[in-house]
């Protein structure tokens, strides 16, 4: 830890004074989760407070130059930091290239309550344009060290490279065709060893104000064994237009759909699909505040493998964002409904009622006074099932008290 201090210190001390700015805070996470354990109600709860040194240095995003980011935290649990450093440089106005370093690591006072680690990671990018054509190709590694190991926590290191291309398709739009391979080699469970293999295609359409943006995405991944469990293919889609009825009022549909298919499906990896529609609509109520509203249709169907997994959800989700910069940040989202199993759970799995649900997360940013800022984000699920003891109720929040008491 002492060697990253230095090397950050060294970094802050580098780069041209122009580009420095410093935050200091206080901050308070929660999370807490209600069930029924052994027909006993439970409550699991876990709670940090922490002290916190940020800073930035370097020129603005965007532009040409060194940027850097670094935090280090001391909890009433543990100890975090992270740091990044990217280098941004244009050779001509056709041709720039991008590279980072990034580190971050938790060190937990009490070994035998939570695991610590250590990853660091860092990429290349370079993009050359031609016309309204761009060629993007980038060469990213990742490596994280546990200080202790178990089925969700083991080391490891993930290679990716990426190539992309993007080009206008008819008219006023943008087409981009990407293709992406990884592997991660896990040097102590080769049941995590994978070779993965992306593909993708982003469609934007612009006319006036209006746009139509669709995403596709397929992925293969084979795991490193010489059965088949667990290899499969995995698409998803994203379709969403953005169409303006009057100055106020724009229509916001969004259909999704989501599918896997496995080598060896069995009860652990079931062949499912999932659609999603929901015919959104927002409206602005001032030049900063606009609200959502979209009822929501989804339906989940598995394989005969896990009936479980057959269910639908009628629900209604209803947004707030407000946005005044330097003033206040706020963003609020709730989803009220109903998930409907297909079949009656078996006995063993009863959990699987039919129940209702609501999903509500909200995030606030809101500048006191100039260089003092108070940050809030917090997550509320309840679920009500038909058999009470199946009742879940899931709460998250975390704040910051953060002041930026140097900046030029």
């Amino acid at each position: 830890m002492r060697t990253i201090i230095k090397l950050l210190l060294l970094l802050l001390v580098s780069v041209p004074l122009s580009g420095i700015n410093l935050k200091a805070g206080v901050g308070y996470s929660a999370l807490s989760q209600k069930y029924v354990l052994f027909e006993e109600d439970t409550l699991s709860t876990s709670n940090e407070g922490k002290l916190f040194l940020e800073g930035n240095v370097g020129s603005q995003y965007g532009k040409p130059g060194i940027r850097a980011n670094w935090l280090l935290s001391g909890g009433t649990s543990s100890f975090l930091g992270r740091g990044w450093c990217r280098w941004k440089r244009f050779f001509n106005e056709d041709l720039s290239l991008i590279t980072e370093l990034s580190s971050d690591f938790r060190k937990p006072y009490e070994k035998a309550t939570s695991v610590g680690y250590f990853k660091g990671s860092g990429f290349a990018k370079i993009k050359r344009d031609w016309d309204e054509t761009s060629i993007a190709a980038k060469i990213a590694y990742e490596n994280k060290v546990y200080s202790g190991e178990s089925s969700y926590s083991y080391d490891y290191s993930l290679s990716r490279f990426r190539f992309d291309v993007v080009n206008p398709f008819f008219g006023n739009d943008e087409l981009d065709i990407g293709y992406q391979f990884a592997f991660r080699f896990a040097p102590d469970t080769i049941k995590a060893n994978y070779i993965r293999n992306n593909f993708y295609i982003t469609w934007d359409k612009f006319w006036d104000s209006d746009y139509i943006r669709a995403d596709v995405e397929a992925e293969r991944r084979v795991y490193n064994r010489s059965d088949l469990y667990g290899n499969n293919w995995h698409v998803n889609g994203y379709l969403s237009p953005s169409i303006g009825i009057s100055k106020k009022l724009t229509l916001s549909p969004r259909f999704i759909i989501e599918g896997y298919r496995y080598d060896w499906a069995n009860e652990t990896h079931p062949n499912r699909e999932t659609i999603e529609f929901a015919p959104g609509i927002e409206w602005n109520f001032s030049s900063f505040v606009k609200g959502e509203l979209a009822p929501k249709y989804l339906i989940n169907h598995a394989d005969k493998e896990v009936t479980t997994d057959n269910y639908q959800e009628f629900s209604a989700e209803i947004g707030v964002d407000w946005l005044q910069y330097k003033k206040i940040w706020f963003f609020s989202r709730a989803e009220i409904g109903k998930r409907i199993y297909k079949y009656e759970p078996p006995e063993i799995y009863s959990l699987y009622s039919d129940f209702m649900f609501i999903e509500g997360s909200m995030y606030l940013t809101w500048w006191l006074v100039k260089g003092l800022r108070f940050d809030l984000m917090a997550s509320y699920t309840p679920e009500w099932h038909d058999i009470h003891d199946d009742d879940l109720t899931t709460l998250y929040f975390s704040t910051n008290l953060r002041y930026e008491f140097l900046h030029k």
